[in-house]
Formats: C-alpha cells, sequence, structure tokens
C-alpha cells in the first residue's frame, strides 16, 4: 500500500512538473496579456495556434480578440487544468505555443469500433459492420436491446424506426419476427451470439452496451451465458449508463470488466462503488487533471464518440486509455 502510494504520488509530481515545463513562460511570453478586444500580430499567432490545435476556424484567425478566440481560449485552459478565464497570459501563452509538442510525445489510446464501422453500404450494429472495423480496432463495441421473447440483438435505439425499414418497440418484436422481416440496409438485424462467435473468431474484444433500462437477473444470466459460450470473458467489457447492472453482472462472471458510460466524469469514489473499473465520457468532459484523478484511482477512461480528426485528437490529447470512434480505419489513420 505504502509503495502504492508512492509511485502514486510520484506520478502526480510529474505530472505538475511536466505542465510547470510546457507552461514556464518565456520572455516574450512574460509581457503576453491579451483579452476580449485585443488586437494585433500576437492575436493572430495565438488564434494560428488555437486553430492548429482545431479549437479555432481557420476563418476566426483575422487579429481580432472576439468571442470565438475567448471560446477556444477557455477550452483550452479547461482541457489543461489552467485557470479558465478566456484571457491569455504569459502561463497560458507558453501553454498553447507548447502543445503540438506535448501531443506528439503521448502513447495513442486504444480504438474501439464504435456500432463497428458504419459507412453508407454497412449500417450500424450490423454484422457487416463489425467485419469491416475489425482490422481497424482493438474492439467492437455494439449495442444490445431485448426482444419480446427475451432475445438479446443488436439495436441502439428503443424502436426499429431509424434504422431498420419496420416499424416499433425492438421489445414488440420477437426476435425471429425482426430477423425475416426487418433490415438495416440490406442486413439481417444480428443476435449477440452471432456478433460474439465473429469477435470470438477474429480474436478481438467485445464492449457490449445494455441499453434497455430494466434487465432482470435472467436478462443478465442470458449475456454472461452468451460471454461464457465462446470464451470471451477475458475479453469482454459490459458497458451501460445504468450503473445498477454492473455490479451484478461482475458477480456472475468476475473476469467480466465493467464500464460506466457517462455524460460527465464523477468521482472515482463513485465508480468504484458501482462496481465499474472505467468510464466511458463524453468528450467535452474530458481534462487533463480528471484523467489523471482516474488513472490515480486506478481507473481507466475511455472518450466518446470521436466523429472528427480534431475529436480523435482531442482524446489523444487528454491522455485517454481509449476512443470510441465512428470511424475507426480514420481513427487509425490519424493514430
Amino acid at each position: 500500500m505504502k509503495q502504492r502510494r508512492r509511485l502514486s504520488g510520484l506520478a502526480l509530481a510529474c505530472l505538475v512538473l511536466s505542465l510547470l515545463v510546457v507552461t514556464a513562460p518565456s520572455a516574450e511570453a512574460r509581457r503576453m496579456h491579451l483579452h476580449p478586444g485585443s488586437r494585433g500580430p500576437s492575436v493572430r499567432a495565438l488564434e494560428a495556434r488555437l486553430a492548429r490545435l482545431s479549437l479555432l476556424r481557420s476563418s476566426a484567425v483575422d487579429k481580432r480578440y472576439r468571442a470565438a478566440t475567448a471560446r477556444a481560449v477557455r477550452q483550452f485552459q479547461f482541457r489543461l487544468g489552467l485557470p479558465v478565464t478566456g484571457r491569455v497570459n504569459a502561463r497560458t501563452w507558453s501553454a498553447v505555443a507548447a502543445e503540438p509538442g506535448r501531443r506528439a510525445q503521448l502513447p495513442s489510446p486504444t480504438i474501439l469500433g464504435h456500432r463497428g464501422q458504419v459507412t453508407t453500404r454497412t449500417g450500424e450494429n450490423t454484422l457487416g459492420a463489425m467485419k469491416l472495423a475489425t482490422p481497424h480496432v482493438d474492439m467492437l463495441e455494439f449495442d444490445l436491446r431485448l426482444t419480446a421473447d427475451g432475445e438479446l440483438v443488436l439495436m441502439h435505439d428503443r424502436s426499429v424506426d431509424r434504422t431498420t425499414n419496420c416499424k416499433g418497440f425492438v421489445s414488440s418484436w420477437t426476435a425471429a419476427a425482426l430477423r425475416a422481416r426487418c433490415r438495416v440496409g440490406a442486413q439481417v438485424i444480428p443476435t449477440f451470439d452471432e456478433v460474439a462467435a465473429y469477435a470470438a473468431s477474429v480474436d478481438r474484444a467485445i464492449v457490449p452496451d445494455l441499453k434497455d433500462t430494466r434487465m432482470s437477473q435472467d436478462d443478465l444470466d442470458k449475456v454472461v451465458s452468451v460471454v461464457r459460450a465462446h470464451r470471451l470473458a477475458d475479453r469482454t467489457w459490459v458497458q451501460s449508463s445504468y450503473g445498477s447492472r454492473l455490479a451484478p453482472l461482475r458477480s456472475l462472471e468476475p473476469r467480466l470488466r465493467t464500464v460506466l458510460v457517462s455524460q460527465g466524469m464523477p468521482q472515482p469514489s463513485t465508480v468504484k462503488a458501482i462496481g465499474a473499473s472505467v468510464v466511458a465520457a463524453q468528450l467535452s468532459s474530458l481534462s487533463i487533471p480528471r484523467v489523471h484523478a482516474y488513472h490515480a484511482a486506478g481507473l481507466r477512461v475511455w472518450g466518446w464518440t470521436a466523429r472528427t480528426t480534431p475529436d480523435l485528437q482531442i482524446v489523444k490529447a487528454m491522455r485517454a486509455d481509449a476512443v470510441v470512434a465512428d470511424a475507426p480505419a480514420a481513427a487509425k489513420a490519424v493514430y
């Protein structure tokens, strides 16, 4: 325990030291003080740097410190754990200048294929989407819902209206009827068992997201049974935004890893109390201090959902462990 505290303290000291080094002001920076209303070459230099960090549109680089520039500065300050003022002093100026170099030295996060690799040919949560994602990802992420007869099928929404040629709630259809009559593009709606079998055959981890608001003990047993049937217990991360499901799953199968899906970043103690070892956090809530606090508590952080190159860069810059990517092939190219 003492050794763990020493290591945690050393990690925190290293982080603080790195931020101090990154933000150590130069002679030029010590004279810097920019704020809304400022104009001139220094503002343009700041805006150009923010644009390179994908925090500001290139069209906003105009030598005038307006609302867009202030928003970008506040976002940058929040991400790095600096005082969020929307103004630029020596510390913020130096940190913005050093940020590209800091990012370049960071390891790339693990890539999760969000509902597979979705294209115009392959709809989300289909076996085809999983197959397209496989060459580019470490984990296959998908959503699970229960049919009227208690089967687990891949579907994000409560209804099938958005993604299929059918109408109605998933829970009003039997699995056989869904698979016989409904299509996602040209593809059959897959069962959890089918996708688990595929993942096992290509040696990929799986991240099923339990979407139903209520799941009985029998339903959780079904999840575990499928995982065990395909020998995936050591490669399964079950996630849900309903934290009450996570601890019972771990009780059923201790080898499972559990993930709390959250729009924010709750206290690490809260995450541990519900039996999760990972938080999948919305990108807007990520910051270096928050991610470090999770790591210090022995928890992992995933960022969701990355849809653009700037999104992917942010997840890496915040030191997150994994990224939930809409286009995993593009994510692999960026990283």
